[in-house]
């Protein structure tokens, strides 16, 4: 069957990426913004969990900061990085158990959307964490206004939707910021900050631009950007 683009250029396309080499599999411009957070709140170099981390390009990041890391990935097959200690595990079964260690950081990025129960992994996540530790992730933003048009048009959240040619069929829960926020609380955690990853990134043409900035005055709860950043800490 053909697949069909979606409306008004409001697609978004994931990054391809080979076993074995050290590759960002979301936009780098994620990594980017995720990156001048972290560095807010860690000036100096501490220990570091990075769940999910793939072929570890987000943690090379940090080595190259003097982070000390730790990565937690199911598949062993992708992880490229030499400098970082690597342990398996599954992320929806309880990986706290397998680790020793508490940590001032722990990072996860574009990961809760490939979960099954968030509210399971957030507590997972806290049971790691130092008691002056913090929780920093990132997840697709379905609430922006492309989002919003394509839902309009579509039925379908952006970058959740069925054409795996632009999107990711891994990706079985959008986190929407309300229904998130009571997550937050519910696991005994707290939001230290919220914000997204670079608004430009998230209407891919000229034509796209103008139709959002027409119709962003009648939308209410707008989070521009491509994907939402969170950083948490335990109540």
């Amino acid at each position: 069957m053909e697949h069909t683009r979606p409306p008004l250029g409001l697609e978004h396309t994931a990054t391809e990426n080979k076993p074995g080499k050290l590759a960002e599999r979301t936009s780098g411009l994620v990594h980017q913004a995720a990156l001048r957070e972290f560095v807010r709140y860690f000036k100096s170099p501490t220990n570091v969990l990075d769940l999910g981390a793939g072929t570890g390009a987000w943690a090379a990041r940090l080595v190259s900061l003097g982070h000390s890391v730790t990565c937690i990935d199911q598949n062993t097959g992708d992880f490229a990085l030499e400098s970082a200690h690597f342990e398996n595990a599954d992320l929806n079964d309880n990986f706290s158990s397998i680790i020793k260690d508490r940590y001032a950081a722990i990072t996860a990025i574009e990961v809760i959307e490939h979960l099954e129960n968030p509210r399971h992994f957030l507590r997972q996540c806290k049971n790691l964490m130092r008691n002056d530790g913090i929780l920093l992730l990132t997840t697709p933003n379905i609430e922006n206004v492309a989002g919003r048009i394509r839902f309009m048009f579509t039925g379908n959240f952006r970058m959740f939707d069925k054409d795996e040619t632009l999107n990711d069929s891994t990706h079985i829960l959008p986190i929407q910021t309300y229904m998130f926020e009571k997550m937050v609380r519910d696991t005994g955690l707290r939001i230290l900050f919220h914000g997204t990853s670079d608004p430009n990134q998230e209407i891919s043409t000229r034509l796209s631009r103008f139709i959002c900035l027409l119709v962003a005055p009648f939308l209410a709860n707008v989070n521009v950007g491509d994907n939402h950043i969170f950083i948490l800490s335990k109540t």
